[in-house]
């Protein structure tokens, strides 16, 4: 009985050591991820002194904040469907209904190449000559102003996601940072009466959404399409579901125009609470993500004109053996167009070998 005593104190000991070692294992987790959760945004202060706002643009999108930086960015080219004049356009091509998964693929191979591998690179320079050739095709159709507001959706709807569902909000070297590039990018595209600063870009979303974003058929036929293909990987009978959580993340203008209903007060409070819920564990119980599980979609090698690899497929696998930059989008593959350099100097042909 005795023995059957102590053997009982040495278990009890045992587990009693082993739960202090527990504790003091979680606790230096929580310390080292603590200690080292903020350091890439210290590093973005020192590039940013250093003038290197593509890197904080890259490293933003690919792997400080990726998951909410790209659902931001879909977001942001889904608001552009809202403006009639915009959705008008694009309901006329007929490419929506037909090929919403190529344009989808180009459209986002396009900026990936622009962002990713930067808009002074060889091919960045390439996606920004392509892109223009595809914009220069509507000619006057396409107002300075809407492609003004269509830049400025990728410089405000990134920062106020993050703000609002991210472990942290954007510092201001990132929100500089950010409209910086972008300016460079619309300089690049021949956009006109670009905004100064974030807050500049900020004010000018906002006051044109107030005057211009309104209810249209064409918003419908566009976002209808749009959502098809956004719901295909997931099963038919999730789709009212999904659907109906989608639109709690949309502000009560933008339901508005594409015609949707607000959604109950308890499912946006879910739903906005679990993305503040995933914010705060990464906060405090996640170590930063190391630059090797960078969600770059592009190869990192690979000259202009060779054929690339996208390194993953969202929706259709479009270009499943490879693309050339030169021949995304649906107009004749190799035509390209002309360059304003930061000067507003026009610069590169209008066709390159494909």
């Amino acid at each position: 009985r005795e023995r059957d005593r102590e053997r009982d104190r040495e278990r009890g000991g045992m587990g009693a050591m082993g739960r202090l070692w527990m504790a003091g294992a979680v606790g230096l987790y929580l310390v080292v991820c603590r200690a080292l959760r903020y350091r890439r945004r210290d590093q973005f202060r020192r590039l940013y002194a250093q003038g290197k706002q593509q890197d904080i643009v890259r490293m933003d999108h690919e792997i400080e904040f990726p998951w909410i930086w790209n659902q931001s960015q879909e977001f942001a080219l889904f608001r552009t469907y809202a403006i009639p004049s915009i959705s008008r356009l694009l309901a006329r091509t007929r490419k929506f209904s037909t090929k919403a998964g190529k344009r989808y693929d180009d459209t986002t191979l396009l900026l990936s190449e622009i962002t990713e591998q930067g808009h002074d690179s060889a091919r960045g320079e390439l996606a920004l000559r392509r892109l223009n050739a595809i914009h220069g095709q509507f000619g006057s159709q396409i107002s300075n102003a809407d492609l003004l507001y269509t830049l400025s959706v990728f410089v405000v709807e990134p920062v106020r996601w993050v703000d609002r569902f991210e472990w942290r909000p954007c510092d201001e070297c990132e929100r500089q940072a950010l409209a910086t590039w972008w300016t460079d990018v619309g300089g690049m595209m021949g956009i006109k009466d670009i905004p100064r600063g974030w807050e500049g870009f900020a004010a000018f979303h906002d006051e044109y959404e107030e005057s211009h974003m309104r209810f249209s058929p064409d918003n419908v036929v566009i976002a209808d399409a749009t959502n098809a293909l956004l719901l295909s990987p997931f099963p038919s009978v999730l789709h009212s579901t999904i659907m109906r959580c989608t639109h709690c993340l949309m502000d009560p203008r933008l339901r508005a125009a594409m015609g949707y209903p607000d959604p109950p007060w308890l499912l946006q409070s879910v739903v906005v609470g679990v993305l503040r819920l995933r914010g705060l564990l990464i906060r405090y119980l996640s170590l930063p993500r190391p630059d090797l599980l960078s969600t770059h979609r592009t190869p990192r090698e690979g000259g202009a004109h060779d054929r690339l690899q996208c390194r993953f497929h969202r929706f259709e696998k479009t270009y499943k053996d490879g693309y050339k930059v030169a021949e995304l989008g649906d107009i004749p593959p190799g035509r390209v167009a002309p360059v304003p350099d930061r000067s507003g100097v026009v610069t590169g042909g209008s066709l390159v070998r494909s």
